[in-house]
């Protein structure tokens, strides 16, 4: 089965410029094949005003989350021992976001202390709901187009590939991505 995203696809959603991959040294310790692969081929978008903020150690610095957080140990209970050495992604407002080397699943590490849980199954999963969120913005941000949106119509047609694609993903009515449709649905202010 073909990954969900690729080099491509991204780049028809975000900049060909604005994506940043990761170098050799930066995934030292990651032994996960399509994780790995992913990071060093296709990437991820750094933008500003957008939905994720890319960690600024992908411009060439440590992406390690112990390197980068080094209070996280002391951040969350269900911390797993390993977690020092996955990769920090970034932010989606305002939770991080880091995916395990070993396994490549994405978690979230919410900013309220909450317990860590699994955002997405995959790299490629994550990856292929930015560009969803792409996909739909001229339906639910006021400041890209100038006719009329469809927010609550954009945040349904989410919802549904995005369980689509990646079940879990939603199935938490607290998670990050629920949050974000809850903002797509509000829309976003010009």
């Amino acid at each position: 089965m073909p990954p969900l995203i690729d080099r491509e696809t991204m780049e028809r959603h975000f900049e060909p410029s604005d994506m940043v991959t990761l170098d050799e040294a930066q995934l030292a310790g990651v032994t996960h094949a399509e994780t790995r692969s992913f990071l060093r081929d296709v990437g991820l978008p750094h933008q500003e005003n957008k939905w994720f903020y890319l960690d600024l150690g992908f411009s060439g610095g440590s992406v390690r989350l112990g390197d980068v957080h080094p209070e996280i140990a002391d951040a969350f209970d269900n911390l797993p021992p390993t977690a020092a050495d996955w990769i920090s992604l970034g932010d989606i407002p305002y939770d991080g976001i880091a995916v395990d080397g070993e396994t490549g699943i994405v978690y979230c590490l919410p900013d309220d202390g909450a317990e860590i849980y699994p955002l997405n199954a995959s790299i490629h999963a994550f990856a292929h709901f930015l560009c969803l969120l792409e996909e739909e913005r001229k339906n639910y941000d006021f400041g890209a187009v100038e006719e009329f949106i469809d927010t609550t119509g954009a945040a349904a047609r989410l919802l549904s590939r995005m369980q689509e694609s990646d079940p879990t993903s939603v199935g938490d009515e607290d998670s990050t991505w629920r949050r974000m449709l809850e903002y797509v649905e509000e829309g976003i202010p010009a």
